[in-house]
């Protein structure tokens, strides 16, 4: 799927997802992450979270977002 077929989303659903994804995959020391929202666009989210929490959160995502188009480009140290 594209970005462009898939509909627009907000930053509270993308909060409810991303926070969904982590507690199913860290339990509650996934809820605990600080995430920053940078940027929603569309369907494309850009979110800001600690360096040492970055691993834990790329492995979380395709927990719930596999069916919905989202990818995780652009993680990784600069």
């Amino acid at each position: 799927m594209s970005a462009s077929s898939t509909p627009p989303i907000d930053i509270l659903t993308a909060r409810t997802f991303l926070t969904a994804a982590l507690q199913q995959y860290l339990g509650l020391a996934g809820t605990a992450i600080a995430i920053d929202f940078l940027k929603v666009e569309g369907s494309d989210v850009w979110v800001r979270v600690p360096r040492e929490d970055g691993a834990a959160v790329v492995g979380a995502i395709p927990a719930k977002t596999s069916n919905r188009g989202i990818d995780n480009q652009g993680y990784g140290p600069e």
